[in-house]
């Protein structure tokens, strides 16, 4: 049988009890990690851009950077709250953020017809540590959404009204009824209108509405919302 000595046991226990220690350590550490950004590939020179849109094109003056953080690409609700920093500040240090990965929106943020809006956009990957690296945003001029939302004219809501999918008119996607919301993505500074069709199990249409703004302009970095009330067909 083999021997085991009181003294090897206990610096053996001694270095298990380090190593558990030093991963408890490291799964706790918090580490702060730089970003930088430029407009349009101006290289920390300028936070001046012209906007183009329908019949537009004006330079505007970027005061503002908003910043946000999120677990991963495409969660709705940040793990910080949102800051804003000086446009010419060109980096900005995100505290105490855990051992991993994560996902970061940056916007440009400038007032525009009466509309305070993140007219140039980036977003990207950042991990913590960076290893002494800068993740660099180049903005440009982004993308608007649309929040679509329905109703019923009746006051009740897709079950009494036997209604179990909605179409959106300018996508052609099918949702549940049930949702209550549609979000489009990735749309170009325009004018949008929007119709949505309610549907019973057959697939008819028993349902149709239009939202009253149509049409509707959507600037960049906006989420339109849009209600629809639906009427029976």
């Amino acid at each position: 049988m083999k021997r085991y000595s009181i003294t090897g046991i206990a610096a053996l226990a001694a270095l298990l009890l380090a190593v558990v220690a030093g991963c408890d350590t490291e799964d706790k550490k918090n580490y702060d990690v730089t970003i930088a950004w430029n407009i349009a590939g101006g290289q920390g020179t300028t936070c001046s851009q012209t906007l183009n849109g329908p019949g537009v094109s004006e330079q505007v003056e970027f005061d503002k950077v908003l910043i946000t953080v999120y677990d991963a690409e495409g969660d709705v609700e940040p793990i910080q709250d949102p800051v804003e920093v000086d446009c010419a500040d060109y980096e900005y240090t995100i505290p105490r953020l855990g051992r991993g990965k994560y996902w970061v929106t940056v916007g440009a943020m400038a007032e525009f017809e009466g509309d305070y809006l993140p007219y140039y956009e980036a977003e990207g990957e950042i991990r913590a540590p960076d290893r002494d690296e800068i993740v660099e945003f180049v903005l440009l001029q982004g993308k608007g959404k649309i929040a679509v939302s329905w109703s019923f004219d009746n006051n009740k809501f897709c079950g009494p009204n036997d209604v179990s999918d909605v179409e959106i008119s300018l996508t052609g996607d099918e949702v549940e009824c049930e949702t209550g919301e549609f979000i489009i993505e990735d749309l170009v500074w325009a004018e949008y209108s929007i119709t949505v069709e309610g549907m019973d199990d057959d697939g008819e249409t028993t349902w149709i509405g239009d939202c009253a703004e149509n049409p509707f302009e959507v600037k960049p970095g906006q989420v339109y919302e849009a209600h629809v009330e639906l009427s029976e067909f």
